[in-house]
């Protein structure tokens, strides 16, 4: 609110500051802040920014007003200049600025002061390539699951990454749950040095103290799919198992010892759960243990561990996550958000339950049927989708958000896409747990959607926007001293 003090001075209100006359034709103009950072960041009340303004004859109050429109006008336009030239501007020096009657003005700065405004454009630049190099590692991801060489020359030149093995192996290992485990797994398993530096890089960021082998090996195989060639395998399973023996010095004799015994479980692990091989042809306990003689150093390891492996192998088989187990060769689907096995009820009067392979990909969940299929059954957009928990204990209810058709399409046996005509999808999960898994990560998917990010874009806009308008104070004007109509003669007249 704008008030009048008794010498002549007017007060612009809290956080605006003061005008006060110091000679015949000229004004004092001071800014004072709010709990607002200053020029130099630091926040201080105290501190104030100086303006001596000319006005030309202020004429009483009418004069005040005057010189301040054309100081306020002037200081808008300066700091637009400002803006856009990156000199900056609020930089802490005093400033005078002179305006005559025709509402020219001129500029003068002091030299004192120091100047942030550079380190200000330095430190937004930083930020800048720091958010575009976080979009290119991520952008990096749909190269990687096509081809991971692309990756690294993408990664090098828009990542802002040398892309060295531990660089490299550190951004798989950030990413790793958006990648191809497959592509994974035949990158680190190749012969090239840069590739097998890669590996051992890797094996770093896993800590394998205090397990046993066999669980180390369950833990490294949930982050890829182990390649089928041989060679790749041994290449692998010989750096696992030197990271082992770094990790717990005291289990084995030699590196070798861990090595041969890492390689004889997957053995194992692949025999006892092969469903081609019949179960009298299976691996027996006593032809593992005599497989493992000798292995240690020249020593047997203890046969308690060999049978405590071989008994846990065979209850329990070593597997990638199941949302893993089936990657398809199509980009869309590689890595998953999530994917598993739902029971989807039909739309008939009579309950029919079939049960599908599901996979949440790309703010849009597919489903198929069989987890090996290339094309899904159907297609479900998640824009204008609620999710939320159905009747049962362990059902899933998707439904348009405007109450209408949902966004839906169905592949057909012939090929043809059809427009679906449902209202509502009802799912059922295994359990409980699996049911509060699915309806979280589609929940926090339906954000991810374009239209979902576009309208939460604009909301934040105009909630600013709103912000700044409550928190500017109204400005009170004086009684005009005449009113009344003119005629104003047109730029052609």
């Amino acid at each position: 609110m704008l008030a009048r003090r008794a010498d002549g001075g007017v007060t612009l209100g809290d956080g605006f500051g003061d005008v006060s006359p110091t000679s015949k034709d000229r004004w004092r103009v001071e800014s004072r802040g709010t709990g607002r950072a200053d020029s130099r960041g630091d926040g201080n009340d105290d501190d104030s920014d100086t303006e001596s303004v000319s006005a030309g004859n202020p004429g009483g109050e009418r004069g005040v007003f005057v010189g301040l429109i054309r100081v306020v006008g002037a200081g808008i336009v300066e700091a637009l200049e400002n803006l856009f030239s990156g000199t900056g501007g609020d930089d802490g020096r005093k400033t005078e600025i002179t305006v005559d009657e025709n509402g020219e003005r001129t500029t003068t700065r002091s030299t004192h002061g120091k100047s942030i405004s550079k380190a200000m454009t330095k430190e937004i630049r930083r930020k800048s390539m720091k958010m575009r190099s976080l979009k290119a590692r991520k952008d990096a991801i749909i190269k990687f699951n096509t081809q991971p060489k692309l990756a690294i020359e993408y990664l090098r030149e828009h990542g802002g990454m040398l892309c060295n093995p531990r660089e490299f192996a550190e951004w798989i290992y950030e990413f790793i749950e958006s990648l191809s485990k497959k592509k994974i797994g035949e990158f680190l398993g190749k012969a090239d040095e840069y590739n097998c530096n890669v590996l051992v890089s890797f094996l770093q960021f896993h800590d394998f103290a205090g397990l046993k082998l066999d669980d180390g090996l369950r833990q490294l195989l949930r982050t890829f799919r182990l390649p089928g060639e041989a060679q790749m395998i041994d290449r692998i399973l010989e750096k696992f198992a030197e990271r082992f023996s770094q990790c717990n010095p005291t289990s084995f004799r030699c590196e070798d010892g861990a090595y041969v015994l890492a390689f004889s479980i997957i053995m194992l692990n692949t025999d006892l759960h092969n469903k081609s091989i019949p179960e009298h042809k299976k691996m027996k306990l006593e032809e593992f243990i005599r497989n493992n003689r000798g292995i240690d150093d020249g020593q047997d390891p203890p046969e308690e561990m060999l049978i405590r492996i071989y008994n846990g192998i065979k209850d329990e088989e070593i597997l990638m996550n199941e949302s893993d187990m089936y990657e398809s060769d199509v980009v869309t689907f590689i890595a998953p958000h999530k994917a598993g096995w739902l029971d989807k009820k039909g739309k008939g009067t009579i309950t029919k339950w079939k049960r599908h392979w599901f996979v949440l990909a790309d703010s849009c969940l597919y489903y198929f049927l069989k987890p090996t299929d290339d094309d899904p059954r159907c297609i479900i957009p998640l824009d204008n989708t609620r999710v939320g928990r159905g009747d049962g204990r362990l059902e899933i209810k998707l439904t348009s958000a405007d109450g209408g058709i949902m966004k839906t399409a169905k592949n057909l046996e012939d090929g043809r896409m059809e427009i679906g005509d449902r209202k509502e999808f009802i799912l059922r999960a295994a359990s409980s747990e699996d049911r509060e898994a699915w309806v979280n990560v589609l929940q926090s998917n339906m954000n991810r959607s374009p239209v979902a990010r576009a309208v939460a874009k604009k909301q934040m806009v105009d909630n600013i926007v709103k912000g700044i308008e409550d928190a500017l104070p109204p400005i009170e004007l004086p009684p005009p001293k005449a009113q009344g109509g003119m005629r104003k003669r047109g730029e052609n007249s």
